[in-house]
């Protein structure tokens, strides 16, 4: 009985770590709004070719924040994987090279991360 318990306990703590937070959450809620959210969006603003330097450094440094965080809807290794190539084509940016520019276009697709994660 007590060994029951233990494995119930750990598989608990298992669990509850690997589950978003309300913190992850509101950095979701503000990237999402913030910088991928619409026409005037940081990401809308990327792509055009409009953004300053100053504005994609700030974009890139959401991607880093939300590639940090846990989702608890869909596969946690697609969430990585997509959130890491949004912050890999920033990356890019910031460095002046503009093969992120593709590869931004590419990673930014609302609705591929939508259906799995949201």
């Amino acid at each position: 009985m007590k060994r029951i318990l233990q494995l119930m306990t750990a598989v608990a703590l298992v669990g509850f770590a690997s589950t978003a937070t309300a913190d992850d959450h509101e950095i979701i809620e503000s990237v999402m709004k913030d910088g991928m959210k619409g026409k005037s969006s940081l990401v809308a603003k990327v792509k055009t070719g409009k953004a300053s330097k100053e504005e994609i450094k700030k974009l890139h440094d959401m991607f880093v924040k939300l590639a940090k965080t846990k989702r608890d809807k869909g596969d946690p290794a697609s969430w990585t994987t997509k959130t890491a190539a949004l912050v890999s084509a920033t990356e890019l940016l910031v460095k002046g090279n503009k093969k992120g520019l593709g590869a931004l276009k590419k990673a930014s697709n609302c609705k591929a991360c939508h259906s799995i994660h949201k």
